[in-house]
């Protein structure tokens, strides 16, 4: 089948709070917001035809290249690309970004003002790869799909569609250092106290030592309406989003208690949301961004027991709710079409 567009697959949300970039990737567009950027950082995106591509600092293009596969997850590691893909496989691809960054000529003063098209051409940089050219290595395979991936100093951490999660050393992929179970779509680290979360089989959200890979506590959600979800941790907050609702729960992860929480009423449906520092981005399913300042005070009243945390029937209304971008030039966007066999 030939596909005109090539479409950013479940692009998370990433923030650079020493840049100052919060930028994401929906449908065919990569929104950049509050571009700073410096020379010497490189960007990857991945897509659901096989294709990904390598940004430098000034998001020109320094590498464009076919997968095999339909990527799920992409990111780069001491020069070369690791992918997960829809079937389960952990892949490395090589490749020589430093001789690719020298070899192109960059203007430094490069700013992008206005939505940039990328049309990928038979005279485009881009090499056909398969697991059978030497240039990619598949170390490690679940025999699942990949459903979440989150890498954290020298692991890689990948759940699948199994209920596990897979710990991987990144200089050795090959080598397996712990495998969590009851995984269920999202994952997310406090780096400061060597956490990982997961959003579970059985709805709850369990905290992994990622020094010892022990299950180090667990809060049990009921009368859950929904089936998905959407994580994110900062401070003392952990966000689940759900549909049109946002769960805010205030945790202690120095005791590894449970505070409180409240079931908020969204006006639109939030498929993912970034932290950056008292304030809670939210990304809706037309890549409307939403902003709510100040999220560490908003009311979560409601007692735990018994580290369970109860639903209410009726969820509370937010008040500081701002839309910042829907469909307007109030963010900087890079446009990517593909023409491409799939």
């Amino acid at each position: 089948m030939e596909s005109d567009e090539g479409y950013i697959y479940k692009s998370p949300s990433v923030v650079w709070p020493q840049k100052g970039l919060f930028l994401y990737g929906s449908g065919t567009v990569l929104y950049v917001f509050d571009y700073k950027l410096i020379d010497d950082d490189l960007v990857v995106v991945g897509f659901d035809n096989k294709i990904f591509t390598v940004y430098d600092g000034f998001f020109n293009v320094l590498f464009t290249g076919k997968f095999n596969k339909k990527i799920s997850f992409i990111a780069l590691f001491k020069g070369n690309a690791i992918i997960c893909d829809f079937f389960g496989d952990v892949s490395i691809l090589k490749l020589d970004l430093d001789s690719i960054k020298s070899s192109k000529n960059r203007d430094n003063d490069t700013q992008l003002n206005q939505e940039k098209t990328i049309e990928a051409s038979e005279s485009a940089t881009r090499d056909k790869l398969t697991s059978g050219s030497g240039d990619v290595i598949i170390p490690f395979s679940h025999y699942s799909t990949i459903t979440s991936s989150l890498i954290y100093n020298d692991l890689l951490f990948t759940g699948n569609k199994d209920g596990k999660i897979f710990v991987n050393s990144l200089s050795n992929l090959h080598e397996i250092k712990d495998i969590y179970l009851s995984h269920k779509i999202c994952l997310d680290t406090r780096e400061d106290l060597d956490l990982l979360l997961s959003l579970s089989i059985d709805d709850s959200i369990r905290f992994w030592d990622i020094k010892t890979g022990l299950e180090v506590h667990k809060i049990t959600i009921e009368n859950t309406k929904c089936l998905s979800y959407f994580l994110k941790t900062s401070g003392n907050l952990i966000i689940v989003l759900c549909l049109d609702e946002i769960l805010v729960i205030k945790f202690s992860f120095s005791k590894l208690q449970l505070l409180g929480y409240q079931m908020y009423k969204l006006s639109f449906t939030a498929q993912m949301c970034s932290f950056i520092d008292d304030t809670l981005y939210l990304i809706d399913n037309y890549s409307s961004l939403y902003k709510i300042d100040n999220i560490s005070e908003v009311g979560a009243d409601n007692k735990e027991k018994d580290n369970k945390i109860v639903i209410p029937d009726d969820s509370s209304t937010l008040d500081n709710v701002v839309c910042i971008y829907k469909g307007d030039n109030k963010c900087n966007k890079i446009n990517i079409k593909k023409n491409v066999n799939v």
